[in-house]
């Protein structure tokens, strides 16, 4: 729009209305789009909106379409009729091999007299229009950006995990290719031999630039770096950057050292890579997801050198994740003697497990480390509770909650009550979409299934 306006005086009457019924028609494209991901950022974050930027000067009022939004720029001209005229000249009248007829003339030259009329939007509709839909893109827009200030730290990691699937199999099958071959040439039993390989991998990476955006760092984060890179890891002859000591230092603000594994900070990289979306080369992150995968082969041959270190790796963690799964599981099924009699008794470790390993495993995760695993746990009940499909009609979530209580010793069921109400007026979350869709998945008829898509349309 700015573009255009620039030069929107040396257009004729046709041509200016013509663009701003254009402009309205994608304005209303760009905000139904903007709705969505003004929605979604309530539970997630994607591509979509990583990719606004804050920093539009538009948003800073500074338009600049001052000729498309003035009325005078519309204006009925007398003209008109004679540039309609012209305009269907320039088409095949008649001509072999075209259905272009007098009457498909007549017909057109009707519509356009119509669509240029005042009578159908004078000059000050056309800029209502134009100035409204400017308005609600703004509006989106400042409320997108006001979202994405107030990100929870699981969902910049899950962030993480978009990028690192991006590519499917794509570089992991490159990284296992090129460790395969390195291991044939090197002595993947000797700890030196894999730090030096890593080391040698480190500054692959910060070669790349990926790094490059990052706040200004000062010289006590540079003399507090974690990394340091030695010149005798190196293959003989390799020189180190000059600036080697700042990017080892930018590095060091994602990497925590447990032992001699070095291990990534997701949530933070996730920010990194929200918040600089649009700046950071797709060639850079590449070579970040390399480094990823590499560093996982080189810790796995790291730990059969030295067993001990195992509890670092991932692999680890999962099994810490198996253990609250389990205890999560034990909890929730107190609740199995409430289940409708249509339901199978297994649904809720079912409904659990899926979640939790599913699509919204990092959130779900989350919720259910420490103590907040028995808030959760309550606040699903009472999604499900919701629902009228799980449990019979006449459970209360008081029953719930004394069920609840009976492994669960250190809240009272008058407490347990409260996180399953809250639950069940829950409706926007990430959490509660999910449950609501695998309930329809899992206990709708066919018939059930297609009302509750045509409701959703009507509210939409």
């Amino acid at each position: 729009m700015r573009d255009w306006s620039l030069s929107f005086k040396e257009y004729n009457p046709i041509m200016k209305r013509s663009l701003a019924m254009g402009f309205i028609s994608e304005l209303h494209q760009l905000e139904q789009s903007l709705k969505v991901i003004d929605d979604n950022l309530d539970s997630e974050i994607s591509y979509e909106d990583a990719s606004i930027n804050k920093q539009m000067p538009f948003l800073d009022g500074k338009l600049e379409i001052d000729e498309i939004i003035n009325p005078n720029s519309y204006y009925d001209s007398a003209d008109k009729d004679s540039i309609i005229n012209h305009m269907i000249d320039s088409f095949p009248l008649n001509q072999k091999d075209y259905v272009f007829s007098s009457e498909k003339a007549d017909f057109l030259k009707t519509g356009m007299r119509q669509f240029c009329s005042d009578a159908a939007a004078d000059a000050r509709d056309i800029t209502y229009a134009l100035r409204n839909g400017v308005e609600r893109i703004l509006g989106l827009l400042f409320s997108i950006n006001k979202k994405k200030t107030y990100i929870k730290p699981y969902q910049y990691e899950n962030f993480w995990y978009d990028i690192l699937g991006r590519d499917d199999d794509l570089i992991p099958e490159e990284v296992i290719n090129d460790y395969e071959q390195w291991k044939e040439e090197h002595d993947c039993t000797d700890m030196q031999e894999l730090q030096d390989k890593r080391m040698q991998e480190i500054l692959r990476l910060l070669r790349s630039g990926v790094f490059s955006y990052m706040k200004p760092l000062k010289n006590r984060d540079i003399n507090n770096s974690i990394i340091k890179i030695q010149e005798d890891a190196l293959e003989a002859g390799e020189k180190l950057p000059d600036n080697i000591e700042m990017e080892c230092a930018r590095l060091s603000t994602y990497v925590e050292m447990k032992d001699e594994i070095m291990c990534l900070d997701y949530t933070a990289l996730g920010k990194y890579l929200y918040r600089h979306y649009m700046d950071i080369k797709d060639e850079s992150v590449d070579d970040l997801i390399y480094f990823d995968y590499m560093l996982a082969f080189i810790h796995a041959d790291m730990v059969k050198c030295k067993p001990e270190l195992k509890v670092h790796l991932g692999g680890y963690e999962d099994d810490q994740q198996k253990e609250i799964l389990e205890k999560a599981l034990s909890i929730i099924d107190t609740c199995k003697p409430h289940l409708n009699k249509d339901v199978a008794s297994d649904f809720l470790t079912n409904f659990l497990t899926a979640a939790y390993n599913g699509d919204i495993s990092l959130e779900m995760q989350a919720k259910l480390k420490g103590q907040s695993l028995y808030t959760q746990i309550c606040r699903m009940l009472g999604m499900l509770k919701t629902s009228l499909k799980v449990f019979k009609t006449e459970t209360t979530a008081l029953e719930l909650a004394q069920s609840l209580s009976t492994v669960v010793k250190k809240r009272k069921a008058d407490t347990l009550k409260r996180y399953i109400n809250d639950g069940a007026s829950d409706r926007t979350s990430k959490i509660a979409k999910w449950t609501e869709q695998y309930i329809k998945d899992n206990l709708y008829t066919e018939q059930e299934r297609l009302f509750a898509e045509v409701a959703n349309k009507r509210e939409k």
